[in-house]
């Protein structure tokens, strides 16, 4: 290279370096890829392709696993930003905070080969704006490919198409489009089957001929100007072009259909020739020596102005231009040479669907607003002009198609109208067709809410345990139908069960229904709203209706239990279930007790610090809950009575008996499971006998039964 094309590649270089070297989202200082051993970042491996800077990276592998990792320009983002999933790789190791350093996650891509537009796509919340803000980084894949190819025979004849094995390390990366070239000096076609790459090559020119072969690729390379490309260097070769022993014919034709209801054939124009007789019948073989199979008969109608003679061509059977040529026979001597491709009538032999996670299915059931790929395989398929009516065809133009496969791209959209999308061949139907199902997924119970005493919550926030501190009136179940198809997405008609179950306060069952067949249908709001049929339940349900111990009736710490679940049978034994405890919680009771206070020590009066003996007390006292416990007492009351001091003391001296008011406090020991305790008791009160005051303590005796 001369001094000054290094130079000017040199500035080149330096102008492309800080015309593409930006970040590709402004919360980042770097974005790294790292695949297998290399590394590729955001700083040093940015192009520029299709307007937009790209990070690119090298893959060999069709779906690797690669490690990204990024930097933010402010760490303070890392708590609000998230990794959008894509339908281009799987998440395998989800976003993780390395020491405040970087961010780092795994991915594995789907298909490099076939995917387009890869972005990783980055959610950042903010409090002060209502949307998050959305920030993208485009990654371009990029891979190395070769093809090479070396012809051991350089010979060919006028109007014979050979064929040519290519040799190349990357084949799934080659572009092969089956389409010939034009106009050219050799004309030429790719091909792949069964793993092989094959070109087709012919030519109508004697003599030496340089063949240009010009392939590209599905996914690009770096070039040495730091620029992605798909074109692999031209391949050139000579190729000596011989006229054939026998003269070769042309005929207008490039391909004839062979249909056995066409009984008189197709109209063509044969070059002419001086042997021709004019209403004569030529047969036609695929070999040169007598005995060969019928493959045509061309019956010659009338000479034409322009050289050429007018025939009918007769197919009997199929044959492909690879497979050598067709020879013009008079009786069993072949009189000339020529060539077309007799092939069957376009028809479709199976149609297979792929959605996005899963694998092809002959299930041509299909749903609005999903995009899918259709598979189709058949015979000519390369002759067809195939249309889906009323959707939307966005196959790019890496799909493959050939003459046995046919592979599209869909988008059903959401308002469709047909149950049926039928499948047209230049505008006749084909008879076959996808049939237009409505979506029928289980979708979260944020659509359910609950409401009573004066609390209106969604099933989905709902705690499995809500305590309510007063009576409840009624419970009622409301159904949103319009969140149900909302945020873009379609769930259709939503099968429900619901059990309800009441039980008391010592969690005996009191009473226990089922409400099962709930049929919730989306709302008008819903795209779909008038395609879904069917008995629809009603907008809300009152628990009340169903019971028959109303939930006012209910006494203290009983509970309403509700448990929701999705018909598994409408879902594949898939769905959500839920289950909600509405207890009905008391701080205080009111009671009255009679206990036996024994050794009780009082103060005040006359016999001020006298023990006594077996007392009996009848209080009308108030106990107390644990707060956020459930039907579990605190270890203290305090009531209002009268006590009979002494009460069971039947000797001559009598000091001590008298009958008094107090106000009486108890302490109770904390175990629940003891039958036997003893409280402790203290108050003061007014003994009627003695008209004194007085203040007592001391414990007591309590049998629980």
């Amino acid at each position: 290279m001369s001094g000054k094309k290094l130079q000017g590649t040199l500035v080149l270089l330096f102008l492309s370096y800080f015309s593409f070297a930006q970040l590709p989202a402004e919360i980042f200082d770097k974005v790294e890829i790292w695949i297998d051993t290399k590394k590729f970042d955001s700083n040093q491996n940015l192009v520029q392709y299709n307007g937009e800077n790209h990070l690119y990276f090298e893959f060999e592998e069709n779906d690797p696993v690669c490690e990204v990792r990024i930097i933010p320009k402010n760490m303070a983002i890392v708590p609000d930003l998230s990794l959008i999933r894509s339908s281009d790789f799987d998440v395998l190791d989800s976003m993780i905070n390395v020491n405040d350093q970087y961010l780092r996650f795994r991915i594995k891509f789907r298909d490099l080969s076939n995917s387009s537009f890869l972005k990783f796509a980055f959610q950042l919340n903010s409090e002060d704006a209502m949307d998050p803000a959305i920030h993208l980084v485009p990654i371009l894949p990029v891979t190395e490919t070769t093809v090479e190819f070396f012809p051991e025979d350089t010979d060919l004849f006028v109007g014979e198409e050979k064929q040519y094995p290519l040799i190349t390390d990357n084949l799934r990366n080659i572009r092969v489009d089956n389409i010939w070239t034009r106009n050219e000096a050799i004309n030429y076609r790719l091909t792949e089957e069964d793993g092989k790459l094959t070109l087709h090559l012919s030519s109508q020119r004697l003599g030496w001929q340089t063949l240009t072969l010009a392939i590209r690729t599905r996914k690009p390379y770096i070039n040495e100007m730091g620029d992605p490309s798909f074109d692999l260097p031209l391949i050139v070769r000579e190729f000596n072009v011989k006229s054939s022993r026998l003269r070769f014919l042309r005929i207008d034709h490039e391909e004839l259909i062979l249909d056995h209801q066409n009984l008189a054939g197709y109209e063509i124009q044969l070059e002419d020739n001086s042997y021709f007789t004019v209403g004569k019948t030529y047969r036609i073989e695929a070999q040169e020596e007598p005995g060969g199979a019928l493959i045509g008969e061309i019956f010659t109608r009338s000479y034409l102005n322009n050289g050429r003679i007018l025939c009918w061509f007769r197919p009997y059977a199929y044959h492909r231009k690879s497979e050598g040529y067709l020879y013009i026979k008079d009786d069993d001597i072949s009189r000339f040479i020529t060539n077309v491709d007799i092939i069957p009538n376009t028809a479709i032999e199976s149609i297979q669907i792929l959605r996005e996670g899963s694998d092809w299915t002959n299930n041509l059931n299909v749903f609005p607003g999903e995009t899918i790929e259709v598979r189709i395989r058949g015979e000519s398929l390369h002759r067809a002009r195939l249309t889906f009516e009323d959707v939307y065809d966005i196959s790019p133009d890496t799909l493959v198609r050939n003459e046995k496969i046919n592979n599209y791209t869909l988008k059903i959209p959401v308002n469709i109208l047909n149950r049926q999308i039928t499948i047209y061949n230049n505008g006749k139907s084909t008879g076959f067709s996808l049939i237009v199902k409505e979506y029928q997924r289980a979708r979260e119970f944020d659509f359910i809410s609950l409401e009573g005493n004066g609390f209106k919550r969604k099933l989905s926030d709902l705690s499995n345990t809500i305590l309510v501190d007063n009576t409840i009136q009624d419970v009622i179940i409301g159904f949103d139908r319009d969140l149900i198809d909302s945020d873009g997405r379609l769930f259709g008609i939503q099968y429900l069960n619901l059990k309800i179950t009441i039980r008391g306060n010592n969690n005996e069952l009191i009473e226990l229904q089922e409400i099962n067949d709930l049929v919730i249908c989306p709302g008008e709001y819903s795209p779909r709203s008038s395609f879904y049929r069917g008995n629809c339940s009603a907008e809300f349900i009152s628990l009340n209706n169903h019971l028959s111990k109303k939930t006012f009736e209910l006494d203290e710490w009983s509970k309403i239990i509700l448990e929701f679940s999705h018909d598994k049978n409408k879902y594949d034994g898939a769905g959500y279930s839920k289950r909600v405890e509405i207890i009905l919680q008391r701080f205080w009771r009111f009671d009255i007790d009679v206990s036996f206070p024994a050794g009780l020590i009082t103060f005040g009066g006359e016999n001020s610090g006298n023990l006594t003996g077996i007392s009996m007390a009848m209080i009308a006292q108030f106990s107390f809950y644990e707060k956020n416990k459930i039907n579990r007492f605190q270890p203290y009351k305090v009531g209002v009575g009268f006590i009979a001091l002494d009460a069971f003391n039947f000797s001559d001296n009598d000091d001590n008996r008298d009958i008094a008011m107090v106000v009486l406090g108890s302490l109770y020991p904390t175990r629940r499971d003891a039958k036997l305790t003893f409280p402790l008791y203290f108050g003061m009160g007014y003994k009627l006998k003695n008209e004194e005051f007085f203040f007592l303590v001391g414990p007591g005796i309590r049998v629980r039964l």
